[in-house]
């Protein structure tokens, strides 16, 4: 096996901050001078060839980007036809940058020293939890599907990938309820049980179609089972709550 160093740029819709930011075995670095929101990401992976370093690269380099929306919110953009591959000792030849897509920015501002310690903090989660990698791969996925049905079943991967880990295999449905429960004391818990099991119809019902259903009715009850999800990871890192499930249980 040998070591490889992979590179891809992209864009941010923040601000980056002046100093690299080591992420998930990931650095990213802003360049202020090609945009605010320009940033380049290096991996060190090791593989059999170019090919399998690339695709091991842009992996783990996808699942640093996902969490990075997920724990400070924006949306990162990769570059696709932007990825060098460059075996551990070889020289590196100067690479012609390209801005390719460029992202609007809603936030001029980098993040605060609070918000990078929050990045820090989910880290050693999930190097404690490996399954966590998969749940925010999926998450990511569902946020660039652009096909309402696709959409729901990466998001449902994810929510059940998430529960089961947490509250196994027969009792994971439970445990996504007592939690939503705990979340909001102040709604029925019956509002709460009815809410997933909506869910969980839901999902029996794309694949009892084989995934020829409704896409009206499969957008809709995505962004609910979008909010579920993103409530579950929220209270499971500790981040500060943005809980929106809320407004689905008046």
């Amino acid at each position: 096996m040998t070591r490889y160093t992979v590179e891809m740029h992209g864009n941010w819709t923040r601000a980056w901050p002046s100093e690299p930011i080591t992420f998930l075995d990931c650095v990213f670095q802003g360049e202020e001078s090609i945009s605010k929101g320009f940033f380049q990401v290096f991996a060190e992976v090791q593989a059999r060839d170019h090919a399998e370093a690339s695709n091991r690269g842009r992996e783990r380099i996808e699942e640093a980007c996902y969490l990075f929306e997920f724990c400070l919110g924006g949306t990162m953009q990769l570059i696709p036809n932007q990825v060098t591959i460059t075996e551990r000792g070889s020289v590196v030849n100067e690479i012609e940058i390209s801005v390719g897509l460029q992202a609007t920015l809603y936030s001029p501002t980098p993040p605060t020293p609070d918000q990078l310690k929050r990045l820090n903090d989910v880290q050693k989660k999930i190097n404690q939890n490996d399954c966590l990698r998969r749940v925010i791969r999926w998450w990511g996925e569902a946020r660039r599907e652009t096909e309402p049905i696709d959409r729901f079943i990466k998001l449902w991967v994810a929510f059940e990938v998430l529960t089961r880990n947490q509250y196994g295999s027969k009792q994971f449905l439970d445990g996504a309820k007592e939690c939503l429960e705990k979340l909001y004391p102040n709604h029925h818990g019956e509002k709460i049980r009815q809410l997933v099991n909506d869910l969980q119809t839901t999902r029996s019902d794309v694949f009892l179609h084989q995934g020829v259903w409704d896409s009206g009715k499969a957008r809709n009850k995505g962004l609910i089972l979008e909010t579920v999800l993103e409530d579950l990871l929220i209270d499971y890192f500790g981040l500060p709550a943005k809980l929106k499930v809320g407004q689905y249980l008046s």
